[in-house]
């Protein structure tokens, strides 16, 4: 496993991209995918090997991209149950 950690967005969140074989798995994602690749040595392909993400809570700073890397990835989200009303309900 490898494991990348970005600190990026509005208050320097980490958001974090792990890799098991040849799937990835994004923890957090505190940016737009357009940021991320502009910030990071990935290129688009990396988009199509994310197979999950991860929410570890509801802040803002997690979960307002979310929608833009669910279009681009088809990644299954995760997040506790708790949270999950802010999802709808900021």
């Amino acid at each position: 496993m490898q494991v990348y950690s970005f600190p990026y967005g509005p208050l320097a969140s980490n958001m974090y991209l792990f890799s098991i074989d040849s799937d990835f798995y994004l923890v957090d994602p505190s940016v737009s995918p357009e940021v991320f690749l502009a910030k990071s040595d990935f290129d688009e392909s990396i988009f199509s090997k994310i197979k999950a993400i991860f929410l570890t809570h509801a802040h803002f700073d997690h979960v307002f991209y979310c929608e833009e890397w669910e279009k681009l990835t088809n990644a299954e989200f995760f997040i506790h149950e708790s949270d999950l009303k802010s999802l709808s309900e900021p």
